[in-house]
């Protein structure tokens, strides 16, 4: 299964190539509700990491918690050994992006249905990010079972969207359109 994944600051969304197309997955939260992404969070829930709406939950009874975590990745000193803390564990960095990204590839199988074969990644990278800042999430998604096929700058990104789903809204009297990606 080909992915288009925006690992986001605050949600990460996913589509899926099919035929020209690029649905984004629908995922159900733990209150029935469908929404378009996994929120990038995680908690510590009694002795074990939960990811997405489940330490979305956890964080609301009080469970430690790391919300945009995403941000860590973007500190000029992050390098393969960082680590963070939660609720007094000190956890390798590499294994918060990878256990999130394992979280993902999990959710999309079971929401894509049905889920064909290995699942094969463009991913959106912020454009200013250094090497480890592109490594380690790449790595989180080797880890995770998803074959990154090719990275895109996150702004490239928002504007190959923009042409992809708008392209009448360009014409002979409006020939440049901004289009901005505001992020987390």
């Amino acid at each position: 299964m080909r992915l288009g994944v925006d690992f986001g600051t605050t949600t990460t969304a996913i589509a899926i190539v099919d035929r020209g197309n690029y649905p984004i997955v629908s995922f159900v939260n733990n209150h029935d509700d469908t929404v378009d992404f996994v929120p990038s969070i995680i908690a510590l829930d009694g002795d074990r990491l939960v990811y997405g709406f489940d330490a979305e939950d956890a964080a609301r009874e009080g469970a430690p918690h790391l919300r945009s975590f995403k941000r860590l990745l973007s500190r000029t000193d992050v390098n393969q050994d960082a680590e963070v803390e939660l609720g007094g564990l000190t956890i390798p960095l590499i294994d918060v992006v990878s256990g999130f990204l394992t979280h993902v590839a999990k959710s999309v199988r079971s929401a894509a249905k049905p889920a064909r074969g290995e699942l094969e990644a463009v991913v959106g990278i912020p454009a200013p990010a250094h090497s480890a800042q592109r490594l380690i999430p790449l790595e989180g998604f080797r880890r995770a079972g998803i074959d990154v096929v090719a990275m895109i700058n996150e702004p490239s990104a928002a504007g190959f969207e923009y042409t992809h789903r708008l392209t009448k809204s360009l014409n002979s009297r409006r020939t440049r359109i901004l289009v901005y990606d505001l992020g987390g």
